[in-house]
């Protein structure tokens, strides 16, 4: 099974490195891939990343968008990525926050790889390239 994590950050310089430092140690070893989606923030946190891109044990990705894509934008990107990266369990961080995640090596025993009929599949569809949008999803 392979667990990734999107992390989505919008001007997040002062909390990204402390949101990936509290991943905790006996989890690490089971992510896959971890990602860091920069919605064009207008101060340093795509360099934040890169800096702790070189210093973490992580499997660490940091990309920075183009152009601001917004919160659904930039999530459904990370999505994308998960796909394409054939991750099987995707973990969400928000780096603006401080997320309590010793839980994480608990519920990935019981967690369900996408497409395994839980609610989050129309997401994961809605996600997926070249897929037909619901007109509900066209207005956002």
């Amino acid at each position: 099974m392979r667990i990734g994590i999107l992390v989505v950050a919008y001007n997040a310089v002062s909390t990204l490195a402390q949101v990936l430092d509290r991943i905790p140690a006996d989890f690490r070893g089971r992510v896959t891939k971890v990602l860091v989606g920069d919605d064009y923030s207008s101060d340093a946190t795509y360099l934040v990343g890169l800096g702790y891109q070189q210093v973490t044990d992580l499997p660490l990705e940091v990309i920075r968008h183009p152009r601001n894509l917004g919160y659904g934008g930039n999530q459904k990107a990370g999505y994308r990525w998960a796909i394409e990266n054939d991750i099987d369990i995707i973990v969400l961080l928000l780096a603006s926050t401080h997320h309590h995640l010793c839980r994480c090596s608990d519920d990935a025993e019981t967690m369900q790889p996408w497409g395994a009929g839980n609610q989050d599949d129309a997401a994961l569809e809605a996600a997926r390239p070249g897929r037909a949008r619901s007109p509900s999803a066209a207005s956002e």
